[in-house]
């Protein structure tokens, strides 16, 4: 949050508060898989499709662009 706004004084920072905004699911999906791996298999399987998941939308986001 702090970054967006930084952003909104600095534009420069605008790609890295973006990414930094959209990295976040991804690491919360891949913080899920490793805690819970021990006790809960099935949610840390679900969080590791997701992040599949977000990998296949942006992969194939690039072949169509």
């Amino acid at each position: 949050m702090v970054l967006m706004a930084a952003a909104l004084i600095w534009p420069p920072l605008s790609p890295y508060a973006v990414g930094w905004t959209a990295s976040l699911p991804v690491l919360a999906a891949l913080w899920v898989a490793a805690t819970a791996w021990q006790t809960d298999r099935q949610i840390s399987r679900a969080a590791l499709l997701a992040v599949l998941g977000l990998g296949a939308v942006f992969l194939g986001r690039s072949l169509l662009t």
